[in-house]
């Protein structure tokens, strides 16, 4: 069952890392967007309305928080660059070091935000998932 609660909190990081166009294109980003904020309004509604002690679901909230740090930093990006940020894995072309940085930031800072909720979860004292 963990292996579920970490895939549900980790398919916008997968979907940046293996099809970021999906996150890109305006339609299938309002896709994603909706399903996001209902995982993470299911997370608030099942911790409020939850069994007895609650479950905290950090799990159903890192959609939507890695989301918005991805729309964040490629709007940062294309301010800067006026271009869309490229998949640098294994292109090792000059003049993407941008790109690269792009990608270092988003994909560590996305990955410490999912750790950084559970630890948070944690530190409530309850259980979570």
């Amino acid at each position: 069952m963990g292996f579920i609660w970490l895939a549900s909190a980790g398919w916008v990081l997968a979907s940046a890392y293996f099809i970021r166009e999906l996150l890109i294109e305006r339609r299938s980003r309002k896709i994603i967007f909706g399903v996001s904020m209902a995982f993470f309004v299911a997370a608030v509604l099942l911790t409020v309305f939850g069994r007895n002690p609650p479950i905290l679901f950090p799990s159903l909230m890192n959609p939507l928080v890695s989301l918005g740090l991805f729309l964040l930093m490629r709007k940062f990006f294309v301010r800067w660059k006026n271009r869309e940020p490229i998949d640098t894995f294994f292109d090792w072309r000059p003049g993407l070091a941008a790109d690269r940085w792009f990608n270092i930031l988003y994909f560590t800072v996305g990955v410490f935000l999912m750790i950084g909720l559970y630890i948070c979860a944690d530190l409530t004292g309850l259980k979570w998932h």
